[in-house]
């Protein structure tokens, strides 16, 4: 056989058609099965079966299933026009569509048993079909809905997979699904929800649960017509993309569309962040600068600040912004939230494929621990004025510390106000802290505590405090935080405290924000050391150290709070009522 009719004979096979050799050099071939798709979702799913502008033209071997004839006709949609095109020239096969769904729609009304489906099952089955793919574009009425919803929605879209598989006599494997993110949108109700984030995370990590479902592209720069739907040109440039990632599913192609932001970034300086960029169809990008679209957040995400980004290379993006120091930073990229890019990152290739939403943080290391405040321990001291604990270890060598400090005590506190100071190790700088910004003792007069706090320079190792006119009858204890100035938008503290005289739990609200970090410390009297370690409970989750002596407990607590709260209620419960106090500060 020639050396072309082999290569003929393979395409053939390829495409799944039978090849008989012939007597000579020749060959015969029989015309492979039509390779068929469904196409299910909402409004957007079903502009692009049937939204069209005459531009592009239906190849003669592609078609359409139209429920009102019962017949296979040319598509009339810019977008199933463009993805049959496509798959029907990496093919050679009839490539054929039938398609279902309904505008505005949840993903629980196209579930078996509430009657779209069941049109779309009819449909496929009278239409003779044997779907190879599903195509799904759906997303819009549950990011709209409410955030139970989006917590179910990749079980739910699995749900339905099963039920298709099971109904056409097909399995996950055989009958993959491929879907895309959404656009963006200008619909006031949801514009900059929290809900749009979430349902474009749902869509794009969701192979990791769920195999045989493909994240396909970013629909992001989608031209719009309305709030919500698109051109014909962009349904078009839809369902190209599609196209490819069925074809590297089917083993045709080997790029796929869909390209990202590398999990690594660089803190270059204060106001400058690198982030590299991996291609799959193109090997360069644009524009060259003034690239919108990213945030940087030196807190959590307690502020974020918007970046500039430039090209340096065909791999990298230099992002400036605001200062935020040295601290542990994070950067997104807009997440395929509105307000709209103005300048989204596209490829160089024919497809101009848009550079994909992180759908995780991209988490650049700081110059220490970050952001969790370290705590240093529960000291007891024993009776003596001044009251003197050496060589409390502190992470500081590369940067400024916040350092707050309870000072707790069994009995009153009297005449100690702005005593206590504290010498910053090995440098041996004095810093003598200030007026104490919260004090607190019981009812009965005992227990006590009392708050500060000091910063101290960068290259602390260590800190040593000393407490002028302490009583000489009563042990002192400290507890010890540091955390880096970097990492906060303000040091000044927000307190709360509470006494009780005889109470087995106290509660305290205290003011929190997300990025900044909380600390608490309780203390009951417990003579005979009967109440025991105390238990917390509330709105922050306390990472408790609990200690006790033979007449007081006393417990220690820090928490990084994930979002902001005018009053978070932290308790701490003991075994029996004594005298007791509790109290706590947060920075922010």
């Amino acid at each position: 056989m020639p050396k072309l009719d082999l290569r003929r004979a393979r395409r053939i096979k390829a495409q799944g058609g039978e090849v008989s050799r012939l007597k000579g050099d020749g060959f015969s071939w029989t015309r492979p099965d039509p390779l068929d798709f469904i196409a299910y979702g909402q409004s957007n799913t079903i502009f692009w079966a049937e939204t069209g502008d005459g531009v592009q033209d239906a190849h003669p071997d592609t078609l359409i299933w139209d429920r009102g004839t019962s017949q296979w006709v040319a598509p009339g949609g810019r977008g199933v026009i463009e993805f049959l095109n496509a798959m029907q020239a990496a093919t050679g096969r009839v490539c054929r569509m039938v398609y279902g769904g309904a505008s505005g729609v949840a993903i629980a009304a196209l579930q078996k048993g509430a009657g779209l489906y069941e049109t779309l099952l009819t449909d496929i089955q009278n239409s003779g079909a044997t779907p190879s793919f599903v195509i799904w574009h759906q997303g819009e009425g549950d990011a709209a809905g409410s955030a139970a919803n989006l917590a179910t929605y990749q079980a739910s879209l699995d749900t339905l997979h099963g039920s298709l598989t099971t109904d056409l006599g097909l399995t996950r494997t055989t009958l993959p699904i491929v879907l895309s993110s959404l656009a963006t949108t200008t619909s006031p109700s949801i514009e900059n929800d929290a809900n749009w984030d979430a349902m474009q995370r749902n869509l794009a990590t969701i192979n990791a649960s769920y195999p045989h479902v493909h994240f396909s592209h970013s629909n992001v720069p989608a031209e719009r017509v309305d709030s919500f739907h698109w051109t014909p040109a962009s349904y078009g440039k839809s369902g190209r993309l599609s196209a490819q990632r069925v074809q590297v599913l089917m083993g045709l192609q080997s790029a796929s569309p869909n390209w990202t932001i590398d999990q690594i970034g660089e803190r270059v300086s204060g106001t400058q962040t690198r982030v590299n960029v991996t291609h799959s169809l193109g090997d360069d990008f644009t524009p060259t600068s003034g690239i919108t679209g990213f945030e940087v957040t030196g807190n959590q995400g307690g502020t974020q600040e918007a970046a500039i980004g430039e090209r340096e290379d065909a791999t990298t993006i230099l992002l400036t912004h605001a200062d935020i120091g040295t601290a542990e930073r994070r950067v997104r990229y807009h997440y395929g939230r509105t307000p709209d890019i103005t300048n989204p990152v596209l490829d160089n290739s024919a497809l101009a494929v848009p550079l994909q939403f992180t759908t995780d943080d991209i988490v650049i290391a700081g110059a220490a621990a970050l952001p969790t405040p370290t705590h240093a321990g529960t000291y007891l001291v024993a009776p003596a004025n001044p009251s003197v604990r050496t060589g409390i270890p502190v992470s500081g060598e590369t940067e400024e510390l916040l350092v707050p400090i309870c000072v707790f005590l069994n009995g009153t506190f009297s005449g100690i106000d702005g005593a206590l100071t504290v010498t910053a190790q090995p440098s041996g700088t004095q810093i003598v802290a200030g007026a104490p910004h919260s004090t607190i003792q019981s009812t009965g007069g005992r227990p006590s505590q009392l708050w500060t706090d000091v910063i101290v320079p960068v290259g602390t190792t260590s800190i040593d405090l000393s407490l002028a006119d302490a009583n000489t009858f009563i042990a002192t204890g400290y507890a010890i935080w540091t955390c880096p100035t970097a990492n906060l938008n303000s040091t000044t503290p927000v307190d709360a405290q509470s006494a009780g005289g005889n109470a087995a739990a106290l509660t305290i609200g205290l003011a929190t924000s997300a990025g900044g970090f909380a600390l608490v410390l309780g203390q009951s009297r417990s003579v005979g050391n009967t109440a025991g370690i105390g238990v917390w409970s509330g709105d922050l989750a306390i990472a408790s150290r609990d200690t006790n002596n033979n007449f007081y407990s006393y417990n220690v607590g820090d928490a990084s709070p994930t979002v902001d709260d005018a009053s978070a209620d932290i308790t701490l419960t003991y075994a029996a009522a004594h005298d007791m106090v509790l109290s706590g500060v947060a920075y922010r």
